[in-house]
């Protein structure tokens, strides 16, 4: 119940990064365990689906994944907009 669109939205601004074909957690210092439960709950509560890096254990959100955007993009401040944006 605490990881809401919001709360997944600073996340994503502190910790997250863009890459060409996915939307990029920085988990490092968490445990595998605990990422696997974060990817559970994205799943399960969201419908998101996501890997993880196994040598830096980060959560990888897929650019296909139709539920992120709308679920972050309301509360990303203008400032951490190219976070979210195609670079051309």
């Amino acid at each position: 119940d605490l990881l809401t669109g919001i709360g997944i939205a600073y996340w994503y601004m502190d910790d997250g990064n863009w890459h060409p074909d996915n939307y990029t957690f920085a988990t490092d210092c968490f445990t595998k365990e605990d990422v696997q439960k974060l990817q559970f709950v994205l799943l399960d509560k969201y419908g998101i689906k996501s890997t993880s890096n196994n040598q830096r254990n980060r959560i990888q959100i897929p650019k296909g994944q139709k539920n992120f955007l709308p679920l972050v993009e309301p509360y990303i401040l203008e400032e951490f907009k190219y976070k979210i944006r195609e670079k051309k």
